[in-house]
């Protein structure tokens, strides 16, 4: 995965990005702290897909959709709500 698909992600699903030394970014559902991640800057690969897709809380299967575009917003939400991150 490149990096800019990955930040791509983080914007389809609503992550509030804050450039720094790296792209933090955090998702907040109903003004409510749920998870964070990183992307490096710069282009090129992406070497750390396996720890982003977990701090996404998201499958392989589910990242990969994601990337291809049928996995949205929507979508991540409800898989949050399902795995209980989200009340």
């Amino acid at each position: 995965m490149k990096k800019r698909r990955a930040l791509a992600i983080l914007e389809k699903f609503k992550l509030k990005i804050r450039p720094g030394k790296e792209n933090f970014a955090t998702f907040y559902y109903n003004d409510k702290f749920i998870l964070t991640t990183t992307v490096p800057k710069g282009q090129g690969d992406f070497y750390s897909v396996d720890k982003f897709r977990n701090q996404l809380r998201l499958d392989e299967n589910q990242l990969r959709d994601a990337e291809r575009c049928p996995f949205g917003y929507n979508e991540f939400v409800a898989n949050l709500i399902k795995k209980g991150y989200i009340n």
